[in-house]
Parts: C-alpha cells; structure tokens; sequence
C-alpha cells in the first residue's frame, strides 16, 4: 500500500487536486502541493489518514452572491481547500475480504475547519497561492495586499482570518495562514489600476 498519494488534473480554467494520506504519514511543517497551490496540514491531523481536497477556478463565481456592488474584485481566480475523512477500506474477515458500501454522502465525509462543535481557538494554516500571469499586481507605496475568506452567512469576504500574508512579486507566490478553510481569493480595489483624482457631487433629480 502506498504512504501517500496524489492527483491533478486541471485546464485553462479549472485546477482540481486531490492528496491522500493514506498511512498517516506524519507531515509536520511539510506543505502538500497541488501544482500552483500548496497546504499544510492542520496540527492535529498530521498523523492521520486524511484527504485533502484542492480547487482553482480562474473566474469568481462567489462575489455574486454578496449583491449588486461589491467594492472589492477577486484577481487571479477562487482558490478552495477542503479537509474530508479517509474512506473506510476492505477487512478481512476469514477467507474473505469485506467492504463496505456507502452512500454518496457517507463516502467521503468533509471535516469543516475549523470544527463549529469545539471551543478550541482553530491553529492557522499555511497556504500557498501562484498568481497566474495576467493578474495585475500594484507595486505602488500604498499598495494594500489582501487575501479574502468567504463568509457563507455574511456574504461576504472576511479578511480577519488571514494572517502572515506576503507577496514574492518575481515569483508571483502569495503566501499566508488562516484560521478558516473556505473559498478564498486575491482581492483588489476596484481602483487599484484606475486611481480616483477627484470627485465632484450633482443634482440627479428636480
């Protein structure tokens, strides 16, 4: 049996990557790669079996969901990890090897992280991010790098979980931690490369 595993597949659009722990190979301060994403295992699964589930979409299918208006953009596309139990395999039992069948849903089961039952404050999470090529990134002074975590009950992209966020502009690999895996992305301002010079009030109505 192989320690461990891993698949990609991907196009100009999608990246989808799945890693399998399957002896629960101990992965400390060890980040997995997933072809231009890259996670660390949660400290408290790093000795367990364990799937990692790993997604890249170069559109933002997401923001619409928070309205009409949203005065930030998602640059460079969603990223998605997602934890999931390791599926319970064959046992023997005699002269026979015994599996069992589950449903879709019992299958693969997801892990939310952190766990909404626990009272633990969550330890953050590295991740790794490569920027594709066509993402505009501002060199200016006031350049305000941001990485957001979407908030499926706000509707919105909350940045209070993101932590240690850096950003290698010649290699183009955002980096950072957070305390919640969920959909998450590059933001900019929507004038980050159309900077306001002025502005002015005017009547619209009688």
């Amino acid at each position: 049996m192989r320690p461990e595993f891993s698949l990609i597949t991907s196009d100009k659009d999608i990246r989808l990557a799945i890693y399998g722990n399957v002896a629960g190979k101990a992965q400390m301060h060890k980040y997995v790669e997933f072809g231009g994403m890259a996670c660390k295992t949660p400290r408290q699964f790093q000795n367990q079996q364990l799937i990692i589930r790993s997604m890249w979409r170069s559109y933002d299918d997401v923001t619409v969901n928070a309205g009409p208006y949203y005065p930030d953009i998602v640059v460079g596309g969603v990223v998605d990890f997602r934890l999931f139990q390791y599926p319970e395999g064959p046992r023997a039992a005699m002269k026979w090897t015994v599996r069992n069948v589950f449903s879709v849903d019992d299958r693969l089961r997801n892990i939310p992280y952190p766990d909404p039952t626990s009272q633990v404050q969550p330890d953050p999470i590295g991740i790794q991010f490569t920027l594709p090529e066509y993402v505009f990134i501002s060199t200016g002074e006031d350049n305000n790098i941001r990485v957001g975590v979407w908030d499926e009950n706000e509707k919105v992209w909350s940045t209070e979980e993101i932590d240690d966020l850096k950003l290698d502009t010649s290699t183009r690999i955002l980096e950072f931690t957070t305390k919640r895996l969920a959909q998450m992305a590059f933001l900019q301002s929507r004038c980050t490369d159309y900077p306001y010079r002025r502005w002015k009030l005017r009547s619209i109505e009688n």
